[in-house]
């Protein structure tokens, strides 16, 4: 299998300890630089004030981390007993995942769970949310009673039993277990998930990798899902970096399929043998700081949405309650017509739309990964290869009212309150992902933009439920499908475009594919 990276390459960063009042000078520097570029609520005099006691009040009090880039400083973050007490990029090296490798640093060597943003400062709250901190109280002055309010964070913790719950986190898991493993492991999923594939593409030659050979022996004994589970265990488990753990995603958003049985990967990774070893790779996985994006809100990270190649644009909403009715509208008609048409039977061969999403004529987006790659880019269930693409940057009021899918019981309660019957519609394809036969339900999205400006999928969310059964009350289900890792539905006129785009390209680099920007004309 081809992976695809999803970010242009930068050069390395290095994060060490400051070297003393020697380099304070310099993070001064820093500091004026990134707060000139982001704290324009603070007055210039607050500023000053606090410039001059940096080096002497301030530095002293935390153990300092410098970020370099090719030998010079362009970020440093302090910290203290567990806390955050400072983190700052220089303005001219924002957006090259600085500030993502500092605070992955001080989470991994600091053991840090706290941090204190300033309220108005949304880019840094954002960034913060996205890190996987929760907003657990809120200060109306700053530490030295500046009339600048304080949000108290903490940091949240990932269950890795989460990442066992659905068949698209279990394949998450088995990508990242794939990604570190020697070759002999890789031929043995190879082989058991042929073996349990329900419609191999093609027949597969009985074959296994000989270590003492450079290639793969004829004739070897069929692997199983105990041989896998086996040698799962044994699996010298790679540190999970941001890359790492990206690759792995997208292979599993790329797999995910809604109108057919599941894949023999899938298969493979929720059988008891193979399951039981994957909760090492999720406890592992789940104690990365690289991991807890996968619980980020939207909060007020910018939002992208991806236009494919020469595909139209989706348009601002003028007037989405209409464009949702509509789309209701046209669901219930095709129900009833699929409740003429269809058997009741589940197995029949029969398809149609197997989609939970609002309709695709709103606007959606996701955020910006730690480098700042749009996450749309790389999370693409269903995609058709695409090589080039526009991503628009969407700007998004703080007040907007968004529904944070956050668990799959918050699917469960949309579909309660706004109900919509697909069991017509749905019952032949849902069957095929889930095994379940009864009546299927999904919410009404004109209904729910009567009460929300948007909905966001978490990406735990999406590893956790989507693909599974959701239990909505007796004999009635719903299943997420369709929906990408981190994707938000809007249905607001007040979110529109910010006039920034950044055309994207797809470039082979060795054996992998890289989205990197494309080059600017003139």
């Amino acid at each position: 299998m081809v992976s695809t990276k999803c970010s242009e390459p930068v050069p390395e960063v290095v994060i060490r300890g400051a070297d003393g009042p020697a380099e304070h000078p310099r993070l001064v520097q820093i500091w004026r630089s990134a707060v000139d570029a982001t704290h324009d609520f603070l007055s210039a005099r607050d500023r000053d004030a606090i410039e001059a006691r940096l080096a002497s009040a301030y530095f002293p009090h935390v153990r300092l981390h410098v970020a370099e880039l090719a030998g010079e400083a362009v970020g440093f973050a302090g910290t203290a007993d567990g806390s955050l007490e400072m983190l700052f990029v220089d303005a001219g090296h924002r957006g090259r995942g600085i500030g993502g490798a500092l605070l992955a640093h001080v989470l991994r060597t600091e053991a840090v769970t706290r941090v204190d943003v300033n309220e108005q400062n949304a880019e840094a709250a954002g960034f913060y949310a996205y890190s996987g901190f929760r907003v657990v109280g809120r200060s109306e002055f700053d530490g030295e009673g500046r009339p600048y309010p304080l949000l108290h964070m903490e940091l949240a913790g990932l269950d890795p039993d989460l990442l066992l719950a659905g068949p698209r986190g279990r394949r998450l898991l088995l990508e990242f277990a794939l990604a570190s493993a020697e070759p002999e492991f890789s031929s043995a999923v190879f082989l058991a998930a042929a073996a349990l594939d329900p419609e191999p593409a093609h027949t597969v030659t009985m074959c296994a990798y000989d270590a003492a050979a450079t290639g793969f022996a004829e004739g070897a004994e069929p692997a199983t899902t105990d041989t896998v589970g086996a040698m799962l265990a044994d699996v010298r488990l790679a540190e999970p970096t941001a890359e790492a753990l990206r690759s792995a995603l997208t292979s599993a958003t790329e797999s995910a399929r809604y109108w057919q049985e599941p894949d023999g990967e899938d298969l493979l990774a929720a059988a008891e043998p193979v399951r039981t070893q994957l909760r090492r790779v999720a406890v592992h996985i789940a104690a990365s700081p690289y991991a807890q994006w996968l619980t980020a809100s939207v909060a007020a990270r910018r939002q992208w949405s991806i236009q494919w190649e020469d595909a139209p644009a989706v348009p601002p909403l003028t007037d989405p309650s209409s464009t949702l009715r509509d789309a209701s509208v046209r669901l219930l008609q095709d129900e009833a017509e699929a409740a003429q048409e269809r058997p009741e039977d589940p197995t029949a061969g029969w398809s149609g739309a197997w989609w939970s999403t609002p309709s695709h004529s709103v606007p959606s987006t996701t955020g910006e990964l730690v480098d700042g790659t749009p996450a749309g880019l790389c999370f693409v269930e269903d995609g058709l290869g695409w090589q080039r693409a526009a991503a628009h940057a969407w700007d998004v009021p703080s007040h907007l009212h968004i529904l944070e899918i956050d668990g799959p019981e918050v699917w469960a309660d949309l579909c309660r309150r706004f109900p919509l019957e697909v069991t017509g519609s749905m019952r032949h394809d849902w069957f095929r992902t889930t095994g379940r036969n009864g009546r299927w339900v999904v919410p009404d999205w004109a209904q729910v933009a009567e009460h929300f400006d948007g909905v966001h999928l978490t990406p735990l969310t999406y590893l956790a439920a989507a693909g599974t059964a959701i239990s909505v009350g007796p004999d009635t289900a719903s299943v997420i499908a369709g929906w990408n890792p981190d994707q938000t539905f809007w249905f607001s006129p007040a979110v529109g475009f910010s006039g920034i785009s950044v055309q994207w390209e797809l470039h082979d680099v060795g054996e992998e594919e890289a989205w990197r920007k494309a080059p600017a004309h003139a």
